[in-house]
């Protein structure tokens, strides 16, 4: 019986080395959730790791390019270090995967052309890139809030996606208190889940059930709250009139707080709207209402190009065809737009 239990135990195990052997040498897509890129964050849930390096190929082009973060865990090109920073104005910019842009390589993000453009006078600028793939407003707050030079950065831009809303009550980072105010949830994340967030096999299951995250997003849910699932559906967005009823208050404090901490420092807070729709009037009078000036990538597109928010997501020039987010195009034109929006405020 013993025997018999040993040597099942051990075919389990050979069985389960094999398919994740062959998941890392046949499917890389799950090799990228599980390997060395990312972090287990006790503030953020995740994060990217400093000085880490991989390949992957863009939706439209088979040929893989360079996956890298900086010194600062940043998606950058190059390292920063506190000379750098200190002795240049520094724009943060703070989002999800339309700002890390991961689909390209990182001399084709925004921020580095962008970059470019605002050094050909004679003041030292370094566009800093925050973004995360699958962050939502609350992780990119946090992320800003525990940037290590964080009182280094002049300018903070927080570029909103659609589905920020709906992630601010997904990954269950922040909340409400009885007197309204806004209060954080600590992560709690059983010892089980580094170990099988670092298996390929582990992102097949989810792939193949429909519930696949790009990493596990394992919190607390407090006495009185609505139970929410402990691995949100694919992509963290659900779109439902319940997020998004109970979650504009969540983001609308801590769109409220972000600001608020910025100009303590002195330094200036702009919310970037995506150049696909149009604000939400709604989500615009909560901006309004907190005193945020939001720079309209959906005007500054229009204006350059009427004719693109009238073509299938597919065949605009400045969207991946087999992908919905911005190709080396949109990034390029993003950057003109940002930068003529700093030339004109900032001088």
């Amino acid at each position: 019986m013993l025997a018999n239990l040993c040597l099942l135990l051990v075919s389990c195990f050979a069985g389960i080395s094999l398919c994740e052997a062959s998941l890392r040498f046949f499917s890389p897509q799950y090799r990228h959730l599980a390997e060395a890129q990312f972090s287990q964050d006790a503030r953020r849930i995740w994060a990217n790791r400093a000085n880490s390096r991989d390949s992957i190929a863009s939706p439209d082009n088979p040929t893989a390019h360079a996956w890298h973060h900086n010194n600062l865990a940043l998606r950058q090109h190059r390292n920063f270090s506190e000379a750098d920073l200190t002795a240049a104005t520094n724009i943060g910019v703070f989002g999800d995967s339309w700002t890390e842009n991961v689909r390209m390589d990182a001399p084709y993000s925004f921020t580095e052309p962008l970059d470019y453009l605002l050094n050909q006078g004679r003041t030292r600028f370094n566009v800093l890139n925050f973004g995360v793939d699958g962050y939502g407003t609350g992780q990119s707050f946090l992320h800003y809030e525990n940037f290590r030079y964080v009182n280094e950065l002049d300018y903070v831009l927080y570029v909103y996606c659609g589905n920020d809303i709906d992630n601010v009550l997904g990954r269950r980072l922040f909340y409400l208190d009885e007197t309204g105010h806004l209060a954080r949830n600590e992560i709690i994340r059983p010892r089980w889940v580094p170990l099988i967030s670092r298996l390929s096999l582990s992102y097949l299951i989810l792939d193949v059930t429909g519930l696949l995250s790009s990493r596990f997003e394992i919190v607390p849910i407090k006495s009185g709250a609505k139970p929410r699932p402990l691995i949100v559906p694919r992509g963290g967005q659900s779109q439902s009139n319940e997020y998004r009823k109970d979650g504009f208050p969540i983001f609308q404090q801590l769109i409220r707080r972000w600001k608020s901490l910025v100009e303590t420092r002195g330094r200036t807070f702009y919310v970037v709207t995506l150049p696909d729709h149009p604000i939400d009037p709604f989500l615009a009078s909560v901006f309004r209402e907190e005193g945020v000036e939001v720079i309209s990538l959906y005007d500054c597109f229009g204006n350059h190009d009427p004719t693109h928010l009238r073509r299938p997501w597919d065949e605009s020039p400045y969207r991946f065809r087999r992908d919905g987010h911005w190709n080396e195009a949109g990034n390029h034109l993003a950057a003109v737009c940002l930068y003529r929006f700093l030339e004109e405020k900032a001088g």
